[in-house]
C-alpha cells in the first residue's frame, strides 16, 4: 500500500528556492576570466538571437586617435539587465585597449591589464557606461565593442556589437638625423 504525502505550498517554494538560489548568485559580482574568450556565461542556457535583443552597445564617436578615450554605453529599450562583459576587439579578434572608468563594473585581465569590464553586482540596470582608452598605435586599426548582456539567468545575448570604430594611429616620429659635418680641410703645405 502506498502512502501519499501532501506537500505544502510553502515547502514547495522553499524547495524551488534551494535549487535556484545558488545559480542566481553564480556570477553576481561579475564574470570570471574563464569566460574571456567566448563571452558565454556558464548558465547552461542557449544564447538568445541578436535580432531580438532589446540591448544596444553605443559609442560616443566612431573615430578616435591613438591613446584617446571612448565612451561606451550599454542601453536597453526593454527589460533591465543584471550583468555584462565588455571588450574591444580588432578584426583579428584580439582584445585591445583598457577600461579606465567603470562605475558600474570591475575590470578583468583577459589578455592585458584592464582590457575587459564586467558587472560588479547583480542589481537591475537600464544602462551602464564605461570609458575605454586605446593603447599607443602607429597604424590605423578598425575595432568593435563586443558585449554579452545578461537579462536574467536563462536569458542573455552573447557578443552584441557596436558600430565599427576607427582608431587613427599616430605616425612614428622620424629619427633625427645628425647634421652632416663638413669635411676637415687639409692643412696647407708650406713652400
Amino acid at each position: 500500500m502506498r502512502t501519499r504525502v501532501a506537500l505544502s505550498p510553502k515547502f514547495l517554494i522553499l524547495l524551488q528556492l534551494a535549487f535556484t538560489y545558488p545559480s542566481v548568485l553564480a556570477y553576481s559580482s561579475g564574470a570570471p576570466t574563464s569566460k574571456c574568450g567566448n563571452l558565454i556565461p556558464g548558465h547552461g542556457a542557449t544564447p538568445l538571437d541578436h535580432s531580438t535583443s532589446p540591448y544596444s552597445i553605443q559609442v560616443d564617436r566612431t573615430s578616435v586617435g591613438s591613446e584617446e578615450r571612448l565612451t561606451i554605453e550599454i542601453k536597453t529599450s526593454g527589460p533591465e539587465f543584471l550583468g555584462f562583459m565588455v571588450q574591444v576587439r580588432d578584426n583579428s579578434d584580439s582584445i585591445i585597449g583598457a577600461f579606465i572608468e567603470h562605475p558600474d563594473g570591475r575590470t578583468l585581465r583577459c589578455s592585458n591589464e584592464l582590457d575587459t569590464v564586467t558587472h560588479s553586482n547583480a542589481e537591475s540596470k537600464t544602462s551602464s557606461k564605461f570609458t575605454w582608452k586605446s593603447g599607443p598605435l602607429t597604424e590605423d586599426l578598425d575595432v568593435k565593442v563586443i558585449a554579452t548582456v545578461v537579462q536574467d539567468y536563462s536569458n542573455y545575448y552573447v557578443k552584441l556589437q557596436s558600430e565599427p570604430i576607427k582608431i587613427n594611429g599616430a605616425p612614428q616620429p622620424e629619427p633625427e638625423s645628425e647634421p652632416e659635418s663638413e669635411p676637415e680641410s687639409e692643412p696647407e703645405s708650406e713652400p
